[in-house]
């Protein structure tokens, strides 16, 4: 496998400026936690991260955005601002997207919340298994469920030959050889935390 790709250069404030710039972003609070050991720790409250409920708020939403902001520099010739997104031009792009990926927790959430964001689209892909509750979170941001197998594994494999199939943006938070680069991206948003 070759070096670069085994690489990762995050960009903090490149993330950073693009939640500064939503509404909802705020940074967590730091909580103290006072152990029976007699220690004081402090630990980072994620449970209402921009309303979603983990940092895995941060991935998916961030990912999407410097796709959606590499996709429209191709074609285009512009680079995206971080105020940009809202723009009726971008979201009416964005529309025509398609991101996909299997979840079993907050990820899916991330993605689909993402998505609806930027006025594209999300395709989650579930494993039987996973209760029914998560599944109406995800539709409640737009998102169209797929249930697709019993293990979390059977889910990922329908997610990618899904997005082939239909030429679709995979958006898989975990890496094999060959995809690296999109997980990288999701990484960089929770560099925030």
């Amino acid at each position: 496998m070759p070096l670069d790709t085994l690489s990762f250069n995050p960009n903090y404030i490149k993330a950073l400026d693009f939640f500064k710039a939503k509404t909802n972003y705020q940074p967590t609070p730091l909580k103290s936690i006072n152990p029976d050991i007699g220690l004081s720790l402090l630990a980072k409250d994620e449970t209402n991260r921009m309303g979603l409920g983990a940092f895995k708020a941060l991935g998916g939403p961030y990912a999407i955005a410097q796709i959606i902001a590499q996709i429209w520099k191709n074609e285009t010739g512009e680079s995206l601002s971080a105020d940009r997104y809202a723009d009726p031009d971008i979201k009416a792009f964005a529309a025509e997207r398609t991101f996909i990926c299997a979840s079993a927790g907050n990820h899916g959430i991330g993605v689909a919340a993402g998505a609806k964001a930027l006025g594209a689209q999300a395709r989650i892909f579930l494993a039987d298994t996973v209760p029914d509750s998560f599944d109406a979170r995800l539709t409640s941001y737009g998102a169209d469920v797929v249930r697709s197998g019993a293990t979390y594994e059977d889910s990922i494999a329908a997610a990618i030959e899904s997005a082939n199939r239909d030429n679709n943006i995979l958006l898989q938070d975990g890496t094999w050889p060959g995809y690296t680069e999109i997980p990288k991206l999701i990484m960089e948003g929770y560099t925030v935390i």
